[in-house]
């Protein structure tokens, strides 16, 4: 949570592999979200789809406790890329 407020991409990666590793599907998918609207806001676009897509891929393991309107960050990268 603490890599999400302040936005660092490298925290958020950090993240996004504690929580594969740990098979943290609802951590990851708000993880790349998050590191994907981090990217957008830092003119990275294509690093953001990148990100943004991997979210996508992990969005069906964690469907059954997120939806696409929890996805704040994922909406922000979108509105920047």
């Amino acid at each position: 949570m603490l890599a999400a407020l302040d936005g660092d991409p490298d925290r958020l990666a950090a993240a996004v592999g504690t929580a594969r590793a740990a098979g943290d599907a609802e951590v990851e998918v708000l993880a790349l979200d998050a590191l994907a609207c981090a990217r957008a806001v830092r003119g990275d676009a294509g690093g953001a789809r990148a990100a943004l897509a991997e979210a996508d891929a992990a969005m069906p393991g964690a469907r059954h406790l997120l939806t696409d309107g929890d996805r704040v960050d994922r909406t922000l990268a979108l509105s920047q890329v």
